[in-house]
């Protein structure tokens, strides 16, 4: 799915059941939460809008997440993520915060040393 589509997050987490993880450029309505979601391969969320929080919950991601161009107008919440593969977190906007593991604290600091981290034990 790339272009301009608006779509809901809950299109979005039964689209990502279904093996797609293209949204380049969407317009997702609503807070996202991927946690319970398996996600083989990369997600490409580059160019998109996201109207609401990014949440993975507990998600593993065994491949690169793309944030690249997107707008993020909460915040973006990686508690108890796990990312197999590349980070790029160069968004156009936001997010606000990253919430964050202290394992993937580092990491994610160097994917997006402007945006404010928020240490979490407890993911949401």
């Amino acid at each position: 799915m790339t272009g301009k589509k608006e779509i809901t997050a809950a299109e979005v987490k039964e689209e990502i059941k279904k093996g797609l993880r293209n949204f380049n450029g969407a317009t997702i309505k609503g807070n996202l939460y991927l946690g319970g979601a398996t996600i083989e391969g990369d997600l490409d969320f580059r160019g998109a809008t996201i109207k609401g929080d990014l949440n993975f919950g507990r998600a593993p991601i065994e491949g690169n997440l793309y944030l690249g161009g997107a707008t993020i107008e909460g915040n973006l919440y990686l508690g108890g993520a796990t990312i197999e593969g590349e980070l790029d977190f160069s968004t156009k906007e936001g997010p606000t915060k990253i919430y964050v593991s202290p394992e993937m604290a580092e990491r994610v600091h160097f994917a997006a040393p402007n945006i404010p981290l928020v240490m979490e034990t407890k993911p949401r």
